[in-house]
């Protein structure tokens, strides 16, 4: 097949005419890139975490490759759900980072102004 400029014309014609976004499916929402959606399809959404809802503006590529890792690796190592995982291993984060669970700092020097513990004497 020979390409000139009328069939260039087109073949432009025929994609803005089936633009996916033309298209409407019930029960079925297009993601406006499909960065996310291999993340999608391998389990890394949920209620509480939907990439199809939350990233229709996002132009990154996916979620963090190492992250994404890990969280697979820990669901299949353990049988357990995507949220667990997740919670799972932001925590390993947090203990790498030096930070107690709930989010202050495990270094003794660390100064902080909370009215939960008594002043050290």
């Amino acid at each position: 097949m020979i390409l000139t400029k009328d069939t260039s014309l087109k073949a432009s014609k025929f994609r803005k005419l089936w633009n996916r976004q033309n298209i409407t499916l019930d029960g079925y929402n297009f993601l406006p890139n499909n960065y996310f959606q291999n993340d999608i399809e391998s389990g890394l959404s949920s209620s509480t975490f939907n990439l199809q809802s939350n990233n229709n503006d996002d132009n990154r590529k996916g979620l963090d490759e190492q992250s994404k890792s890990k969280i697979l690796e820990i669901m299949n190592d353990k049988g357990i759900t995507f949220d667990a995982a997740r919670l799972e291993y932001f925590k390993g984060r947090l203990l790498e980072n030096n930070i107690g669970p709930d989010g202050t700092p495990l270094d003794p020097r660390a100064f902080t102004f909370s009215s939960n513990k008594p002043p050290a004497l």
